[in-house]
């Protein structure tokens, strides 16, 4: 679809109606902590524990650390389908199916209030792949915007954060005795205009922005296979070309070029590297949170707080994003992601509330940079495909939280211990920032 014939009050519309979307649904299932507290209050796998033990006990916080260890995986991995689907049908079958998802998965965790069945752990799995799934349907809005690409996917990106919020209003209201199976019926029906909303301003297909390559805006250069052509950024002069290739093969654009080409880059798979070692250490501390302050319920409900208003942090990663190069904003959530490690350690519990800020602050920096490189890096035409790709191998490492969770309640160990080691895995992703800053990226095609 044009950009052009798209009306400033379709735009507008289409942007705040994609904001609410994604602010509602796309990272509830983060919002764990405010859910486990309703989980343990209403007695929910309380069988699990044994006469007289307090709740949650051992057996109970490990079950519901699976299901929150499997809806995670779901959510990170599911790009892997919801991306491939996006690339083929566009973004407004993408949203609806992703809707359509959500809202099942919000049924279904009706179903133990009227049959005592445990539905729990594929709702809420259901509830990790619809939402991001409505997300990466709405990333092309961001096209709506030119010139502001970057703080729309930055807003998107702490929008998913504050999502999480809605468990912590459900924990409230369900303090009244409203069983959480009707509290997600009433959510359902409360999301329905807003998706049947989306569903009418969503193009079929994405938008586009970037003109047609030609040789007289571009020049050509043949990869090393002759086969799939990197795009140069029209300020090189034809006679740089080659000696700017051979000074610095990763400063082309790959707008545009195979697939194939796009996975050999050293730069997509230390991006990986960097996503996976941080995330994993922000999932295992957000599945721990609550165990490790059973006996300071207030630092849970601080924590959950800190982590949803995440969202005013938008402002200053997007001018960072937007202002500065990508290695400079690795280098930044590098060093915030060791200082929340290292203030993690120190047995101070108002130092902790630094903790929660900086841990916060870091997990919305992390997948703006994803988004924001991908979308730099390659433009759309194979989005979907590779943050699928990337998303996956995220989702794998991911996996381990639960392994490491366990080990540490099994042996009776503090959670300090988990917390020193992803500290310390951290540290070499300098070297991502490194490389970024010895290969910069290119400026896009649509760049001035």
């Amino acid at each position: 679809m044009d950009i052009a014939r798209i009306s400033r009050g379709k735009r507008i519309a289409t942007l705040t109606v994609a904001s609410v979307q994604v602010g509602l649904v796309s990272g509830i299932i983060f919002g764990w902590p405010a859910l486990q507290e309703i989980f343990a209050r209403q007695g929910i796998y309380a069988d699990l524990c044994s006469p007289g033990e307090p709740s949650p006990c051992s057996e109970q916080f490990l079950r519901f650390n699976l299901i929150y260890t499997v809806a995670t995986f779901v959510n990170t991995a599911s790009p892997i389908l919801n991306g491939a689907f996006l690339d083929r049908f566009g973004p407004k079958l993408t949203n609806i199916v992703g809707s359509s998802i959500f809202l099942l998965g919000c049924l279904l965790f009706a179903l133990p209030t009227i049959h005592n069945v445990d539905i729990y752990p594929y709702a809420f799995a259901l509830l990790g792949f619809g939402g991001p799934t409505i997300q990466v349907s709405l990333f092309n809005v961001s096209l709506l915007w030119s010139g502001h690409e970057k703080n729309v996917l930055s807003a998107f990106s702490a929008l998913f954060a504050l999502s999480s919020l809605v468990f912590r209003i459900f924990e409230w209201i369900t303090r009244g005795g409203l069983s959480l199976g009707y509290m997600f019926v009433f959510f359902a029906l409360f999301l329905m205009p807003l998706f049947a909303v989306g569903y009418i301003l969503l193009p079929l297909k994405s938008y586009e922005t970037r003109k047609p390559i030609t040789d007289t805006t571009t020049n050509k250069i043949a990869s090393d296979d002759d086969a799939t052509p990197l795009v140069v950024h029209p300020s090189f002069k034809d006679n740089d070309v080659q000696a700017h290739k051979k000074k610095n093969k990763y400063c082309f654009s790959l707008i545009n070029s195979e697939l194939l080409e796009e996975l050999k880059l050293q730069d997509y798979w230390l991006v990986t590297a960097f996503m996976s070692i941080q995330a994993l250490h922000t999932l295992t501390y957000l599945a721990d949170v609550s165990k490790m302050f059973q006996d300071h319920p207030s630092y849970v409900n601080g924590f959950t707080w800190i982590w949803s208003f995440g969202v005013l942090f938008m402002p200053l990663i997007g001018r960072i994003l937007n202002n500065y190069k990508i290695a400079l904003s690795m280098t930044i959530f590098t060093v915030v992601g060791i200082l929340a490690g290292i203030i993690a350690c120190i047995p101070s519990l108002p130092m902790q509330y630094l903790t929660f800020l900086l841990i916060s602050y870091n997990n919305i920096g992390i997948w703006a940079v994803m988004y924001v490189y991908l979308t730099d890096r390659f433009g759309f035409k194979d989005y979907g495909k590779l943050l699928a790709i990337m998303s996956v191998a995220i989702a794998v490492v991911g996996l381990s939280q639960y392994v490491i969770t366990y080990i540490t309640v099994r042996s009776g160990e503090h959670f300090l211990w988990p917390n020193l080691i992803f500290t310390f895995a951290t540290i070499p992703l300098f070297y991502v920032a490194y490389y970024f800053w010895k290969y910069p990226l290119p400026p896009t095609l649509s760049s001035p």
